[in-house]
């Protein structure tokens, strides 16, 4: 099964970063979309929780029938890249999820 991953097409810095780890991943294994371009039954057929809001506000990755939004989406992103597999156990520390949270939420309303 391929892993779906959501971003928004209209937003600067959620497609770099999607074009960002698009050439960090194998193509093979992961399918890079903008949600722009699904309508809400597309989305309900990807994950029955994602919605058009949803997917407006954070990248989203589709996995296995799980849903990783925001900054659960990067970490996940990075076990499948060779070049942060080494780091990627270090974002399951205690409140590093906090802290990466706030750092996309920051970026986004600094970048868009």
């Amino acid at each position: 099964m391929k892993a779906v991953f959501l971003y928004d097409g209209k937003c600067l810095f959620c497609e770099s970063l999607a074009l960002y780890w698009k050439t960090k991943t194998d193509s093979e294994k992961i399918e890079f979309i903008s949600f722009r371009t699904l309508n809400d039954q597309n989305l309900k057929s990807l994950h029955p929780s994602l919605t058009l809001d949803r997917c407006e506000s954070e990248v989203q990755l589709i996995y296995k029938n799980k849903r990783y939004p925001g900054f659960f989406a990067i970490r996940q992103m990075m076990f499948w890249s060779t070049q942060y597999k080494l780091v990627a156990p270090l974002l399951y520390l205690p409140f590093v999820p906090f802290i990466g949270m706030f750092v996309l939420y920051f970026l986004k309303k600094f970048k868009s």
